[in-house]
């Protein structure tokens, strides 16, 4: 089966479109709304029943979260990985939510690339057999709430890539990984892991991937895509941070700057109603790279 025909397939059969709204009544920010194939969309758990059996996911719609479980459902088919990653979360108490981006991806010059929605002449059957896709997410857990009325979040950024069986060789470039958090919270800490196609399939610290940079409110790790003959296949970044348990809109954000030349990036952040998002990415080389953007958006 093709990568790409079971990519947009998938799309079809989530009914999703790029203007879908998140939890508080938003439209995702990030890429120009339009410009390139993509979906986002928003699962909020506060009636869905998860837990782990045997090592794998049981999921129980309560009344009216039927639409939720079946998208959980498909995702969790398609994207093996995806599994231990919802695992991963629930180590850290009840999840709130998880904001989902899938990007369907074509080959181009042994890359690749996002395909922008205005393409024209786009046949499926003309591409190569191995097509790929990107999956971003973020899920949000909260903690216990302290004495000082504040609450503490723990925030997962999850990018798993689908890269199909084409002819195409990931670059020895490094990419980005980023994470934000609402403008009312602080960072506390942060984690990164990677896996790859081959042994040793765990990233390494300092090889594989590196801490770049990092504030109050977001964090940014370089990661090889092609260490040798591994490829990556997924990475996770945590993070801990303290904020006010208001009961108003916090928005925590995954960004995902893939590259195929090395390349330098500088970001900029300004402050949104609903937290902090980056406004300005500016690599070295813009023609050599894209990025991918997941917001999340809770009310707790």
């Amino acid at each position: 089966m093709q990568t790409l025909k079971k990519v947009m397939g998938l799309l079809a059969a989530l009914c999703l479109s790029l203007s879908c709204l998140t939890a508080c009544g938003e439209a995702p920010a990030g890429a120009p709304e339009g410009e390139y194939l993509e979906t986002h969309f928003q699962i909020d758990y506060d009636r869905l029943d998860i837990s782990v059996s045997g090592g794998e996911i049981d999921i129980s719609a309560q009344a009216g979260a039927d639409e939720n479980a079946s998208r959980l459902e498909l995702l969790l088919g398609e994207f093996p990985g995806l599994e231990q990653f919802l695992i991963e979360a629930l180590s850290f108490g009840e999840p709130i939510a998880t904001g989902f981006t899938l990007v369907p991806l074509t080959a181009d010059n042994g890359h690749f690339e996002r395909i922008p929605t205005d393409t024209s002449g786009y046949e499926l059957d003309s591409l190569y057999a191995g097509e790929s896709c990107f999956l971003l997410c973020t899920t949000v857990v909260a903690g216990e709430q302290n004495d000082s009325g504040s609450r503490t979040y723990t925030a997962l950024s999850h990018g798993l890539w689908d890269a199909g069986s084409g002819p195409i060789s990931f670059s020895r470039g490094e990419d980005f990984a980023l994470l934000t958090v609402p403008g009312s919270a602080s960072l506390s800490s942060d984690s990164f892991a990677a896996r790859y196609s081959r042994s040793p399939t765990e990233g390494v610290h300092g090889t594989d991937y590196s801490r770049q940079s990092g504030g109050s409110q977001f964090i940014e790790y370089a990661v090889a895509d092609n260490a040798g003959s591994r490829r990556l296949e997924s990475y996770t970044l945590t993070v801990t941070s303290e904020g006010p348990d208001s009961g108003q809109c916090k928005t925590f954000g995954s960004y995902y700057i893939h590259t195929w030349r090395e390349m330098s990036a500088g970001f900029s952040l300004s402050a949104g109603p609903n937290g902090t998002l980056i406004s300005d990415f500016a690599p070295s080389q813009p023609d050599s790279s894209w990025v991918v953007y997941a917001p999340v958006s809770i009310d707790f």
